[in-house]
């Protein structure tokens, strides 16, 4: 289970399984301190009531649990953005002939990214929807764009994970954070212009593929 503020996604076998947000709620609650309990249960919404067919008098046997916190590039991974600034995955919009935005409910073809690890915290990021390169295009003077077929400083960032199991992007070549500007489209475009990475609308919940 990978579980950021504001999305949970389920995995099986390294297989995403399942995602769910804030936006399927309108009390969400897993943004406040919990605990975990293993139990074994039957029934419930999530697969149905009991019936006849149920097979009782199981075993339930735990090997181990294990709680890692993402800290460093997922390097190789196919990964989606969810911005805590509008509760939305990141989309390179148009097939990557549009600009980064993000104002998709689910990640599916255009949304997700490839990370290529460039080593000491930097990476570069290949859209999946056109398999070219995300860039910060004019030094981060314009909004970001998945148009480079080759990684150059425009497309170099650095992985900035925060406490809470966010991540921040930081374009190298202009030293200025990723942001999903409110204040600029909306659905907001990603642009490379914050000087520092705190706020929400810099933050990222990261989904592994």
């Amino acid at each position: 289970m990978n579980w950021t503020p504001n999305c949970i996604s389920f995995y099986v076998d390294d297989h995403l399984f399942e995602t769910h947000t804030s936006n399927d709620s309108p009390s969400w609650p897993f943004n406040q301190p919990m605990y975990f309990i293993l139990n074994l249960a039957v029934g419930g919404s999530f697969l149905g009531s009991p019936n006849t067919s149920t097979v009782t008098s199981m075993n339930y046997v735990v090997d181990y649990l294990r709680v890692y916190h993402l800290t460093g590039v997922p390097g190789g991974r196919v990964v989606g953005f969810f911005s805590e600034a509008n509760n939305k995955f990141v989309c390179a919009e148009n097939a990557g002939a549009g600009n980064l935005v993000a104002n998709r409910a689910t990640a599916q073809g255009w949304e997700p990214f490839r990370v290529v690890d460039l080593g000491g915290g930097n990476l570069a990021l290949q859209s999946q929807a056109n398999q070219k390169y995300v860039s910060a295009a004019a030094a981060g003077a314009v909004a970001l764009i998945a148009s480079a077929t080759a990684v150059g400083g425009w497309e170099t960032f650095h992985w900035e994970p925060h406490p809470n199991g966010t991540v921040s992007l930081k374009a190298v070549i202009n030293n200025q954070c990723v942001c999903a500007d409110l204040n600029k489209g909306n659905p907001p475009n990603l642009w490379a212009d914050r000087a520092t990475a705190g706020g929400a609308w810099e933050s990222f919940a990261v989904t592994v593929y």
